[in-house]
């Protein structure tokens, strides 16, 4: 019990962040140890006030909020000396998503260059769906939003969502 109190596992989540993601922003709040599935054991975290930010010029920059995230882990695949999580809930979360160019860079008027100004690409990351089904079973979204900073009225409201990622453990 003393090894899976809530604010040893929470402190222990903090400093793996911290080691991993030592340039990005977040914040965790209260994080609870879940022992049961329903009337099924189960072992998993419940995560509440989730924010993860990425401020980057240049690049296409996020802020996740969430207020509460349930992370499953996967006793298949504990039971084989993996880590996996099983299907993650994410619940009234939101992506912010934003661009802004780096102070150094200028951007030439059309007046000054001739020709019109070409707007920044903004490239969408590629993921290996086959790493991430190494460590996630499905991501279940419910009342999820999404919106773009450089445009207000732009904004894609996600009721509910599932990803189910096929992995071989």
């Amino acid at each position: 019990r003393t090894v899976l109190t809530s604010d040893r596992v929470h402190k222990r989540i903090v400093s793996e962040l911290r080691s991993r993601f030592p340039q990005q922003d977040f914040e965790i709040g209260p994080t609870e140890v879940l022992l049961s599935r329903g009337i099924w054991p189960g072992l998993g975290l419940r995560v509440k006030d989730l924010r993860f930010r990425q401020d980057v010029c240049g690049k296409l920059s996020f802020e996740v909020s969430v207020p509460q995230a349930v992370l499953p882990v996967d006793l298949f695949a504990l039971r084989k000396g993996k880590m996996r999580l099983g299907r993650v809930e994410l619940s009234n979360g939101r992506l912010h998503l934003n661009y802004r160019p780096c102070p150094n860079d200028k951007v030439q008027t059309a007046a000054e260059s001739g020709a019109p100004v070409q707007k920044p690409v903004l490239k969408a990351p590629s993921l290996n769906w086959n790493k991430v089904s190494e460590h996630l079973n499905a991501i279940d979204l419910n009342n999820f939003t999404v919106t773009y900073e450089r445009n207000v009225t732009w904004k894609l409201i996600i009721p509910n969502m599932q990803f189910d990622f096929d992995g071989d453990l």
